[in-house]
């Protein structure tokens, strides 16, 4: 028998080998991008008989899937998918069935052939575990669950199959919860579609909706789903082989923590399956948190302290032993308050689960508003003693967490980044998607842990208890704990202190240790390990009367800084050092909340200024101290901020020059060869180690003293002295960094970031005639990309700076240089998009969405589900929730949102104007050479376009309430600059687009609740809002015509015109849809109905309205459009021809008359609003005579002009422009081919009569093109003539023009240098620059560049530069700045600008076009 079987594998292997030989020219033709050419061939192999014609087919669905054909890839896959059904599909062919259909969002298709072919192979093991992965992939956990069970049942003594199944349970738990849990914030307002409307937002959803359950009804579910997959592998614990891995323990530990078994879990951990953890603090860890949802405080305490013995550097275990000790107390002092709030949470958890049931039989409810009331059924209705006394220990520790919370919310504590181990830190991966900081683990969930932590009734009365004078017993306790738990962590500072007294440290003259070195590698992860410790640093206090202990602390630290670093041992620990800081915050803190006097207050604050003080002599050489103490120093007064900034100033006062009057020479500049010939073959030299430390140390500082905000306190002159100060430590460290990748962080890299952001102050100040300063800041940036390309400090704030000054182009380089991949596609992109959207690059924003989408579309599909089930195979079964939520955010990502309608948006244009890296060449004398011929019906080819992506439907199914309550705001906001804190069309702290707030307190915020869900819900406004344009576009381009199935017309528009034409009342389904959708545009554009009737009564806008800024127009420009669009839709409406009485024709020609004035009204109303955009335009930024001073020296006003009005300029040009032609051009179209009023044409059939519009709604119209035509040229030739005309430049000239604007660059009389002028940074760089250079031309004038050329392949290890071989550092406009002068750099800054200024007059002559075509 093994013989034939061995025969049939090497012939399958045979034929394996024939058929890649026949594939192979077809995937090197499609790897080629010659798809024609592969379609062709792999047709010709299907002609011929033989081989696997599956697989083949396959590849030719490849092919048409990389050719945009879509349909016809699914129809071929379909072929397939029949084959499979009848068990005749290799294992390779169904895997890559599953791959290609995965990419099409149909991996639910592939699914059904896996399991054709399984039943047909039960016993293969092998397919059978693919079954599992291919419903892993469609996520259909219960299928997972079957497969899985089914391996179990063949293999019992393997017990990896029956852990699969309890995580495919674990899953399906995690689906319910994430339904149950989908809330809005409460500011956001809810939508919803009519029922007709809804009926059929997408293609069979009338027919395969899902019945409504009940939020109580999924929590029910989700309660079962834990019971069983726990029952499951209790069963297996508690047999004679047990449980045999600590992954396996962990899970099991985890699906009774969700149920808020914490007893049971306690008993585990206990037992002799605590064995299974190999490292202690992990048990430890859960432990402590276990023992902190029973409200076992004093136990938690214990069990963290064990754990500190275990990891004294552990951060997470140190909060947790300080919130414990803190939290019992409350527990014990407050009891009977705390009995009485938690019997309110008790009977309010069940008053809502009456009603959640209630309503569960009278009607369906959203399930946002039931989303709080599954929580109490949950618990409630649960049962069992038992139950009911986990529900009670659940919330009497939710309750106790939630009071020390706001005792010490001061300084952000609980704040953006509080959990790591602080108070309300569980991850959401426990707590499911939209819960808040509740977790899971207890049974109180989201919306009743908010209520707690922000301030309900049984929480104000826990409050009013607290600060009750007859508890100040529970002050003073407070106090006591907090000296306590000082007095412990002394204890661990003085341990680690000793531990530095070994016979190998090297000691001082004083005899101290020396401070044990800190290299680059231990730097870096410092600062990774330094985040949870800034992130819940906003954690406070510290005890009385310990003032003394700050001194000690100072003075011994201080010694140990002055010894020499000559020890390679590890770094010293950093966590009982910041829980000094830590303790004395929570002092201060709870001395606010009792309301004590300002005397003890300041106290408290000089205390916690000392600990600073001493902290910065010990650690302030280090990567991560700004980061450290961040939140430490935000929480001190304005007053003390400002004497400790002194204070750290003073202690670097002497650490300028680096190296001393000599300055630092070549040879210190960093590494000479190893005696020992250790890793590497390098080791740093004792002169270069101790200059990177003393940088470090006035980069700490510089960094503080950003953080607290006195910058804001400096005068123009201060601001600019302390830029050149930095741009001389900047040139002056280079040679530290001189033997360092340019890819690597230099060390000196936070300097121009510091320099370049007082440069942006001054001009905040001075804005719009200080854009010297911008264009300065863009400069001194721009040297440091020449050094560092990829650096993100120098290319984040050079893409917020590009945008602003109107350069697309060079902020989309920049952001290219970030090399942004995989979960930076959704996290990072918020820095460049809004700009890109606004300025026209439709090339460049249609390649960056091309990327994100392809990432979206592989992880959501394919690869999340790939990597889920490695874990499964290799058994880390924690992992796989955590992977779940993963998905989760990435599968409702708010960029992810956004993607789908910005792409449509951007498809219109593109579809009318070819997708070429350049737009029209701008001739001298102004006029455009245009790139093809126009096309001949620009509405019905916009229509059309529309019409094939369903019509805007799926669009507006994403944003009503139901979906937009399960979006995740994953945008990195930290990674932003200080002036610019949100991304476009919210606010920018420069220029007139934003709303002129004040600059934040730092340039480095730690952001409250508040403040974040204030953020995230403009955010879900603006998502909201985008995702109803193309809608409201399709709608308003579409004529009666094309939304009624009876024309006969489907074919015209498209696919999606069958979707809005379906039934004999669908006319009134689409006018109701309309209205809905119109009516929750304008509400959220601000646009009320009050406003809109008026506008339309008058036919004009009012003085006030004429006198908004620009985006304000710009709001209510498309409100209008839409709505003039459906009033013109009703007047065009057929109207079923019947017989009536004289009075019902009177009535019918009434209700006519006052539709036409509306109309009119509306009309006219869009004119007057067009009118008063461009007219604002005009007056703001386009007139020649706007910048005398450019005028004189040909410079684009725009650019030098310093008000920043670009990005609204180019979404005026860019959207509301086009959308206006579009819409103008198709009423114009309208008003010329209609009938007059009551005349049946031959289309509409014998019982519909189409309406003509009447005469001065006709006369409106044509108006409305005329002066949009008008302004449109208008605007046209103001933006052309910014680029072109007689005397232009050259670019050399113009460049040396632009620098002209910063006088101080060549400022030589001695008196000038106190006077705030631009370019006294760039001046003071560019001599730096030119002595440098001077300077190594001197020194290497015996080298030839050969020699100079080998010893860079020595120092790259005999590799040439991989971007300089790929062209990247040619000093192209999109490639690296190799040899850095001001004048280059303006010459880019120009090109872009000129750039984006012919986009946006391309544009504008496609939109002339539009209305002159009709």
């Amino acid at each position: 028998m093994p013989l034939p079987l061995q025969q049939h594998e090497r012939q399958q292997r045979a034929a394996e080998q024939v058929l890649d030989r026949r594939l192979r020219p077809v995937y090197e033709m499609v790897d080629s991008r010659n798809l024609k050419g592969a379609l062709k061939l792999v047709n010709s192999l299907l002609q011929k008989a033989g081989g696997d014609q599956a697989q083949t087919k396959l590849v030719k669905a490849l092919v048409l899937y990389r050719m945009g054909r879509e349909g016809e890839a699914v129809e071929v896959c379909g072929e397939v998918r029949e084959e499979g059904r009848e068990g005749r599909l290799t294992e390779r062919t169904l895997m890559d069935l599953m791959d290609l259909l995965a990419r099409m969002g149909r991996a639910h298709e592939a699914a059904e052939a896996f399991e054709a072919a399984a039943a047909k192979q039960p016993d293969n093991v092998e397919l059978q575990e693919l079954l599992v992965g291919a419903a892993l992939k469609s996520r259909s956990y219960v299928k997972m669950q079957q497969a899985a069970m089914r391996l179990h049942k063949k293999q019992p003594k393997n017990d990896k199959y029956l852990l699969w199944a309890v995580c495919s349970m674990d899953l399906q738990a995690f689906e319910k919860e994430n339904h149950a849990a989908c809330h809005l914030p409460s500011s956001v307002a809810s939508f919803h579609l009519p029922a007709s409307a809804a009926a059929t937002s997408a293609p069979g959803a009338a027919t395969s909706s899902p019945v409504p359950v009940s939020a109580a009804e999924v929590a029910k579910q989700r309660r079962q789903l834990l019971q069983l997959a726990e029952a499951m592998i209790q069963r297996k614990a508690q047999s004679e082989g047990g449980l045999k891995s600590a992954e396996a323990l962990r899970l099991y530990v985890d699906l009774m923590r969700r149920q808020g078994k914490g007893e049971e879990v306690l008993r585990v951990l206990q037992g002799p399956m605590a064995k299974l953890f190999t490292i202690k603090s992990d048990l430890l860890q859960i432990r402590g948190e276990v023992q902190q949802d029973l409200a076992q405080f004093t136990d938690a305490a214990a069990t963290f302290r064990e754990l500190l013995a275990v990891s004294d550097d552990d951060w997470v275990a140190s909060l947790s032993y300080l919130d414990s000790l803190m939290l019992a107390h409350l527990q014990s002092s407050l009891s009977t308050p705390l009995s009485e709030a938690v019997a309110a949470v008790t009977a309010d958890a069940a008053t809502a689960a009456a009603t959640a049931a209630t309503a569960a039989t009278t009607g369906a409810k959203p399930i946002a508003a039931e989303s709080h009331a599954s929580s109490g059924s949950e618990g409630g209705s649960g049962g069992g003693s038992a139950e009911a006394g986990r529900e009670s220990a659940t919330r009497e520790s939710r309750l106790v967490q939630g009071l020390l919370l706001r005792m010490l919310a001061g300084g952000g504590y609980g704040g953006e980044g509080g959990g790591d181990g602080g108070l309300g830190g569980k991850g959401e991966e426990e707590g499911g998607a939209a819960g808040g900081g509740g977790g899971s683990e207890g049974g109180m969930e989201g919306g009743e842990w908010e209520s707690v932590c922000a301030g309900g009734a049984a929480a104000s009365a826990l409050d009013v208890a607290c600060r009750a004078p007859e508890s100040k017993r529970v002050q003073d306790e407070l106090f006591r704990i907090l000296s306590e738990a000082d007095r412990y962590f002394q204890g661990l500072r003085d341990r680690l202190l000793a531990q530095q007294h070994s016979p190998h440290q090297h000691l001082s003259g004083s005899g101290q240790p020396a401070m044990k070195r800190v290299d680059q590698s231990s730097e870096r992860d410092g600062e990774e390990r330094a985040q949870p410790a800034s992130a819940s640093s906003g954690e406070a206090g510290a005890a009385q009367g310990e003032s003394k202990s700050t001194e000690g602390e100072a003075a011994s630290a201080g010694v140990l800084v002055k010894a020499s670093a000559t020890s390679k041992g590890p770094r010293v620990a950093r966590g009982p050092f910041l829980m000094r800081l830590e303790v004395l915050l929570r002092r201060l803190h709870l001395l606010q909340w009792f309301g004590c006097g300002p005397g003890e207050v300041l106290s408290a604050a000089a205390d916690l200024e000392s600990a600073l003080l001493a902290y910065f002599d010990r650690h302030g050489d280090m990567i991560s101290f700004a980061s450290d103490v961040q939140a430490y120093a935000l929480a001190l007064p304005h007053d003390v901020r400002d004497r400790l900034g002194t204070e750290l100033r003073s202690k670097v006062a002497g650490l300028e020059p680096l190296g001393g009057k000599g300055g630092i020479r070549t040879g210190e500049s960093g590494e000479e060869p190893a005696e020992d010939g250790g890793k590497g073959g390098r080791r740093e030299g004792e002169a270069a180690r101790e200059m990177r430390k003393r940088l470090r140390r006035i980069i700490s500082v510089e960094q503080v003293d950003g953080v607290m905000g006195n910058w804001r306190s400096l005068d123009d002159h201060a601001l600019i002295s302390r830029a050149q100060r930095c741009v001389r430590l900047f040139l002056e460290a280079s040679p530290l960094s001189a033997a360092l990748d340019p890819r690597e962080k230099g060390h000196a890299d936070e300097l121009l970031p510091v320099a370049a952001s007082c440069l942006v102050e001054v001009y905040r100040r001075h804005q719009p005639e200080g854009v010297g300063y911008l264009i300065e800041a863009v400069l001194v940036l721009n040297y440091g990309v020449s050094l560092r390309p990829f650096s993100p400090l120098f290319n984040t704030m050079l893409v917020s700076i590009y945008g602003l000054l109107g350069c697309p182009s060079l902020a989309l380089s920049s952001f290219q240089r970030l090399r942004a991949k995989h979960i930076q596609m959704d996290t990072l992109t918020h820095l460049v998009l809004p700009y890109l959207h606004q300025s026209a690059s439709l090339a460049d924003v249609s390649s960056l969405h091309t990327d994100m989408r392809s990432f979206f579309n592989d992880h959501v599909w394919r690869d999340n589900a790939d990597v889920t089930m490695e874990a499964l195979r290799h058994g880390t079964y924690s992992k796989i929730r955590e992977f779940a939520a993963f998905h989760h955010r990435l599968q409702h990502s708010h960029q992810r949102l956004l993607l789908s309608p910005n792409s449509l948006l951007l498809s219109l244009p593109l579809a009318l104007l070819p997708p070429s890296t350049l737009p029209p060449a701008i001739t001298q004398s102004g006029s455009a050479a245009p790139n093809q011929a126009p096309v001949s019906e620009p509405v019905a080819k916009v229509r059309e376009v529309l019409a094939a992506a369903g019509g805007g439907r799926e669009e507006v199914r994403r944003v009503v309430e139901e979906q937009l309550s399960l979006v995740r705001v994953n945008e990195d906001w930290s990674v932003r600059a200080w002036w610019d804190p949100l991304p476009l069309p919210f606010s920018s702290l420069l220029g007139a687009c934003g709303k002129g707030q004040l600059p934040p307190d730092s340039w480095i915020n730690l952001e409250s609740p508040e403040k974040q869900q204030s953020r995230d819900s403009l955010l879900l406004k603006h998502a909201q809002s985008r995702g109803l344009l193309p809608r409201l576009l399709f709608l308003s381009l579409s004529s009666p015509s094309h939304l009624l199935p009876s024309q006969g017309k489907k074919a015209e528009v498209g696919a999606g015109a069958g979707e809005v034409g379906g039934g004999g009342e669908e006319g009134e389904a689409v006018e109701g849809e309309w209205e809905a959708v119109l009516q929750q545009s304008c509400r959220l554009n601000g646009v009320g109905d009050d406003e809109m009737e008026r506008m339309a009564e008058e036919g004009a806008v009012d003085a006030a309205t004429q006198q908004q800024d620009l985006p304000a127009l710009l709001a209510r420009l498309p409100c209008l459009l839409f709505t003039a669009s459906l009033a013109l839709h009703h007047l065009q409406s057929p109207v079923t021809a019947t017989t009536g009485s004289s009075s019902s024709t009177t009535t019918t020609t009434t209700n006519a008359a006052a539709s036409a004035k509306r109309a009119v009204g509306l009309v006219q109303a869009v004119s007057a609003v067009l009118a008063a955009t461009l007219q604002l335009l005009q007056r703001e930024c386009m007139l020649p005579g706007s910048s005398a001073e450019a005028s004189q020296k040909h410079l684009p006003p725009l650019l030098v002009s310093g008000k920043l009005l670009l990005c609204a300029l180019g979404s005026f040009v860019g959207e509301s422009a086009f959308w206006s032609a579009l819409i103008i051009s198709h009423w114009h179209a309208a008003a010329q081919s209609h009938p007059p009023a009551g005349k049946k044409t031959k289309k509409a059939g014998p019982d519909v009569a189409q309406q003509g519009l009447p005469e001065e709604v006709v006369r409106a119209v044509k108006a409305a093109r005329e002066l949009a035509r008008v302004g449109l040229q208008s605007l046209r030739k103001a933006l052309s003539g910014q680029i072109s005309g007689k005397g232009q430049l050259p670019d050399s000239d113009m460049a040396c023009a632009l620098i002209g604007l910063l006088p101080g660059v060549n400022c030589s009389v001695a008196g000038d240098d106190k006077m705030a002028i631009p370019g006294r940074v760039v001046g003071e760089l560019c001599k730096l620059v030119k002595e440098k250079a001077e300077g190594a031309a001197a020194g290497q004038q015996g080298t030839s560049s050969t020699q100079k050329e080998d010893n860079r392949l020595k120092e790259n290890g005999g590799h040439r530069d991989s971007d300089a071989a790929n062209g990247d550092g040619d000093g192209s406009l999109d490639g690296v700045l190799v040899e850095w002068s001001a004048t280059s750099a303006a010459e880019r800054l120009l090109w872009s600008h000129r750039r984006f200024i012919q986009q946006l007059v391309a544009l504008l002559d496609c939109q002339i076009g539009i209305l002159g075509s009709t």
